[in-house]
């Protein structure tokens, strides 16, 4: 079962990637952190989640090569350590982009308010202090980010998420039908009969 969620979980992950390299979704600024985001989780599914299954079913590492080791070792703490705090900096830049979107224009504040942070947290990831307390509490949960990460991604790529609802056709739309609706006219003048009107509102 866990290996039908890790396929799924890197074709979505593929085919968020795909639809998102094209050129408008691509120079867009609010995708860039999702990208990165995409890029990271792209690589945990590939082989940190693999080698940690064959870790707890067999009781030895898979391929016991210390590059290997070293770079499972560095992409377990860049994916559960950077995913979260990515995504609260596209929220805080989703917020800039809207209240102030003029910020942007220019090339140079461009550069300080939207690629600088970004490659911050690869300079942060970077640091080979892997082992602390923050690290042991926060990883409790930590596969389920990257099962979840791509389906939120997802979610908001609107012309992705209308494709994907025709193809399992999980929402039936329902025409609406118009009734004909009676109108009584509520003053009747002495010695007329009641006017009926039929109409469709």
């Amino acid at each position: 079962m866990s290996n039908a969620s890790s396929n799924s979980n890197v074709l979505t992950t593929g085919t968020v990637l795909t639809y998102a390299g094209t050129s408008n979704l691509r120079s867009g600024l609010n995708n860039h952190a999702f990208i990165v985001g995409l890029i990271i989780n792209l690589f945990a599914l590939v082989l940190d989640i693999p080698l940690v299954l064959y870790y707890l079913y067999y009781g030895t590492v898979w391929i016991q090569v210390p590059f290997i080791c070293q770079l499972w070792r560095y992409i377990d703490a860049v994916s559960y350590s950077v995913i979260p705090k990515l995504v609260a900096w596209a929220s805080f830049e989703r917020h800039i982009l809207i209240f102030n979107d003029r910020r942007f224009l220019r090339s140079k504040n461009r550069i300080l308010f939207h690629y600088i942070p970004i490659g911050v947290w690869r300079y942060i990831i970077g640091i080979t202090n892997f082992g602390s307390q923050n690290y042991v509490y926060g990883s409790f949960l930590s596969y389920y980010v990257n099962f979840l990460f791509p389906f939120g991604c997802i979610g908001t790529i609107p012309k992705l998420k209308i494709k994907i609802k025709k193809i399992l056709l999980c929402c039936k739309i329902k025409p609406n039908a118009v009734a004909p609706r009676t109108v009584k006219n509520q003053q009747q003048p002495i010695d007329q009969k009641p006017i009926i009107a039929n109409t469709a509102l």
